[in-house]
């Protein structure tokens, strides 16, 4: 099936003016020639297809043709090029069963509207995509700026969805067998438009393969629940079953908060073996100073498990990372001050208590 089109543009200067080279370009911008070019295309394609059922126009025999021309009917569209109004052609069949459709277009034999939606995925995607940095308000402000025509907050919410729900169910079929033995799950909270709900928590769930040094989307979901994702992974073998997952704030949330009794001991009696230097002789700190730095070390992972318990219900995860990110350096302060007295046994600790908190 090929379709040929011959535009013709004439543009007339005065050979006594001269203009400048933009004002030339933002004529021929004007002229919407990408639109003029798809419209004249998609009538040249139906137009091939109608000849090709029915015979050419007014030739004789046409009227013992199984094929007959039905008239013709406008779709309206939108694209990346702009807003179009094509004049398409209806067939009859009339060999058809009583049970087929007898009219349809020939030329959706060879090109695919997006069903009756008037945006078309081009667009529709453009849309989306600025949407995932922008709010849906924005995303449409944003892109009216840069096409002719944009959907509106409400169309790219509701193809967000729609193409949210294509994802979820290619993802299964695409990661199945994935075998991946590393997983590192997380999400963020969003806000929520729905009168059930003030905010959604979009998770995601990344996979590695160590030996082949790959990665894999293994999973994207809202508000699910993280011990079903994990075990429709493991049904499907996209994680091995001695599969390590990581300890981030996604899995993290799924634990029991240790207990303050806990956190002391486990830092106190860990630092009381760790006092040497690496050549064995005790270290240059005094008790005092022992018991200071035992004590600012809890105290940092009280704060970081305040915040957790804190903010953990609501799912407020950016919370949460900024205390880890606080409580890391400070930590790592700590530890550089013990490194520099020779004591690198006691500097590991504090980062040793972190992971296995």
């Amino acid at each position: 099936m090929h379709a040929t089109i011959d535009v013709r543009l004439t543009v007339s200067i005065d050979d006594d003016k001269m203009i400048p080279l933009a004002t030339l370009a933002e004529f021929i911008t004007d002229q919407n020639v990408e639109s003029v070019l798809l419209e004249g295309l998609v009538e040249s394609l139906d137009a091939s297809r109608v000849e090709a059922l029915c015979g050419e126009k007014h030739a004789h025999g046409n009227g013992d043709q199984r094929f007959q021309r039905a008239g013709t009917d406008t779709r309206t569209a939108v694209t990346t090029a702009g807003e179009h109004e094509f004049n398409l052609h209806y067939v009859e069949d009339t060999a058809a069963d009583h049970d087929e459709p007898s009219y349809f277009r020939p030329v959706e034999d060879v090109l695919s509207f997006d069903g009756q939606n008037r945006y078309q995925r081009d667009i529709a995607a453009k849309s989306v995509d600025l949407a995932t940095s922008l709010s849906y308000c924005d995303a449409a402000d944003h892109g009216d700026g840069i096409f002719e025509r944009m959907p509106s907050p409400t169309t790219i919410n509701r193809r967000i969805k729609e193409y949210g729900g294509k994802l979820k169910q290619f993802l299964p079929d695409f990661v199945a067998d994935t075998d991946a033995d590393a997983v590192i799950p997380d999400g963020t909270k969003c806000h929520s438009q729905d009168d059930d709900r003030s905010y959604h928590s979009v998770q995601a769930t990344l996979g590695e393969d160590t030996a082949e040094e790959s990665r894999s989307l293994l999973d994207l979901s809202v508000n699910a629940d993280w011990n079903e994702t994990a075990a429709d992974l493991y049904d499907i073998d996209a994680v091995t079953d001695d599969a390590e997952w990581s300890v981030t704030l996604m899995t993290a949330s799924l634990r029991p908060l240790p207990t303050n009794t806990a956190i002391t001991n486990l830092i106190s009696s860990t630092l009381a073996e760790r006092w040497t230097t690496t050549s064995g002789t005790t270290a240059v700190f005094s008790l005092d100073r022992r018991n200071e730095v035992v004590s600012e070390v809890i105290d940092e992972v009280f704060h970081l498990k305040n915040s957790v318990a804190k903010h953990r219900p609501n799912e407020e995860f950016a919370a949460i990372r900024e205390r880890i990110a606080r409580t890391t350096e400070r930590i790592e302060k700590t530890a550089w001050q013990l490194e520099q007295y020779g004591s690198e046994k006691a500097a590991a600790v504090p980062f040793r208590v972190l992971k296995t908190g």
